[in-house]
């Protein structure tokens, strides 16, 4: 036990973060000992990161200690310094710092005032749910016009600028913001599960899915390779858009290849990234089937094909929406909140 405290007392001094956990029982001196081996081993990781990777410690609790440091330290500049001041003050954090300070010799930085914006899963899904119906009554009104109006649309996508099944117009920029902002929540998953060798590289390589993804709505890349695929295959009826075959094996690999790692979820993430997925998939692959096999029989100009593209476009962005609603969720239980901050340097 003694040598246990000489080795807490060279990390860290006291009354730090490691201190006040081990004060409040929530953590054993044996476990914060490996976390500090853990983090001499990799000076990037945070010892609050560890902890939580470890499942020692829950995020909420590392943010309880945190903001009371933090508050500590305020306490201690405001009586240093009298005079008020427009910049508020934050502990900043430096990782490849080897010695650790006090609370009453942290680093101390100003920085300027912005707005904090609160948000949550179901008010982020609500308002996505607003905007796919808005994009809905638009594209059917649209189409509307088009097909029993003889609405021209020689002036190019600008007839069209609200047809889901169109694009380069204002859905398809909606479909791939959201498919980015999906590959944006991966990517702050992926760096939060870091510290964690099991499945550290899935959460990453599906934020460069999604990326990909996000581009391929954007750019209709798999749009280029229907005529040369229905060429090289003489496919017609389910498979008028070839692009599904080559989607199908691909996803077929895919599922094989994550299924420990959907296992391994918690099983609220889990049923949401499963009924997301089959959302999604019968959307784009699902109906691309069905509405292939109606126009290689009727073609594309009729109110039957619409409809089933209105229901292609909108399984599509409910999937998305239900999707990006479980990597909220799955962020708030295991983060709570995200802080953005940008330092600049006074050396460079």
């Amino acid at each position: 036990m003694e040598r246990s405290n000489d080795l807490i007392q060279e990390n860290i001094e006291d009354k730090f973060l490691g201190t006040y956990l081990i004060e409040a029982g929530i953590i054993t001196v044996a476990r914060l000992n490996e976390a500090i081996r853990q983090q001499e081993k990799n000076p990037r990781l945070r010892l609050g990161e560890i902890l939580v990777s470890r499942g020692w410690v829950e995020q909420k609790e590392i943010n309880h200690f945190t903001d009371l440091i933090i508050a500590l330290a305020g306490q201690n500049l405001r009586d240093r310094h009298q005079e008020k001041s427009r910049y508020s003050f934050f502990h900043a954090y430096d990782s490849e710092r080897k010695e650790k300070t006090s609370v009453s010799d942290v680093q101390v930085y100003r920085h300027l005032s912005l707005p904090i914006f609160y948000t949550s899963p179901k008010q982020v899904s609500q308002i996505l749910l607003i905007i796919i119906i808005f994009l809905a009554i638009a594209s059917v009104l649209t189409e509307s016009a088009i097909l029993f109006l003889n609405l021209s649309t020689s002036n190019g996508y600008t007839g069209r600028m609200f047809v889901l099944d169109a694009e380069a117009n204002i859905p398809t920029l909606y479909s791939a913001l959201t498919l980015s902002f999906c590959a944006l929540l991966l990517a702050i998953i992926s760096y939060i599960k870091r510290a964690e060798d099991t499945f550290y590289t899935g959460w990453k390589f599906l934020s460069g899915l999604f990326l990909f993804l996000a581009l391929d709505e954007f750019c209709s890349i798999h749009e280029t390779f229907i005529i040369p695929l229905r060429k090289a295959f003489n496919t017609s009826g389910f498979l008028h858009f070839a692009w599904v075959i080559p989607a199908t094996i691909l996803l077929i690999i895919f599922l094989l290849s994550f299924l420990k790692f959907i296992k391994a979820l918690p099983q609220k993430t889990r049923t949401l990234f499963i009924l997301a997925g089959a959302t999604y998939v019968s959307g784009a692959l699902g109906m691309e089937l069905v509405s292939g096999y109606y126009a290689s029989i009727h073609g594309e100009e009729t109110v039957a094909y619409s409809i089933l593209t209105v229901v292609e476009e909108l399984l599509e962005m409910l999937g998305i929406v239900v999707f990006i609603s479980a990597l909220l969720s799955y962020i708030k239980r295991n983060v709570g909140e995200i802080r953005f901050c940008i330092r600049f340097s006074d050396n460079q």
